[in-house]
């Protein structure tokens, strides 16, 4: 799966992150090694930025 479509509620960490004033970064760990059957980092890491920049607007 990638971002947006698990059972993480990623939104509302976020909002809880900025409504304490948190000015830091948000990363994304992908490690295949672990899990061999995660899509590829490329596809991944793209989805993600898009993902992660859409629920930014959101706040």
């Amino acid at each position: 799966r990638v971002m947006g479509y698990g059972n993480v509620p990623v939104f509302d960490a976020l909002k809880l992150l900025h409504s304490g004033g948190y000015q830091g970064f948000v990363s994304l760990e992908w490690v295949k090694r672990w899990c061999p059957d995660l899509q590829e980092a490329g596809i991944v890491f793209a989805q993600y930025i898009n993902y992660m920049s859409f629920m930014f607007s959101q706040l």
